[in-house]
């Protein structure tokens, strides 16, 4: 079975022991699946359709502060950083946090691209 397809398996358990234990569903997931960090994040964006942004691009990104201040992204769990080539994203440790997306798409005025990064 490959990552994708295991992580699929596991969703249904991690959602009910992060239900149960009050732990976010991806720290469950990922403590389940007993994958490494960069092949858990590779997985969950394959699952979830994001694109996985590795520790090397993140070094090279600048963070934009004016955007998302640094207290907001430690509470909201989300940065916005900006490439090389100019491009805004936001990343983020956890695709399945219901209010996070809104927030963001709501709060930067400008165009983003989400990426999925390890915590």
């Amino acid at each position: 079975m490959n990552a994708v397809a295991e992580l699929r398996s596991l969703l249904p358990e991690a959602s009910r022991g992060a239900g149960a234990t009050g732990a976010r569903l991806v720290e469950t997931l990922e403590a389940q699946s007993r994958l490494d960090a960069e092949p858990f994040v590779s997985a969950l964006a394959g699952l979830t359709g994001m694109v996985a942004m590795g520790a090397g691009a993140l070094r090279q990104s600048r963070p934009r502060f004016d955007l998302i201040s640094f207290p907001e992204a430690m509470s909201r769990r989300c940065a916005a950083l900006e490439n090389d080539a100019g491009g805004v994203m936001v990343i983020t440790d956890d695709p399945f946090d219901a209010q996070q997306r809104p927030w963001a798409e709501d709060r930067l005025k400008t165009r983003f691209a989400w990426r999925l990064v390890h915590r």
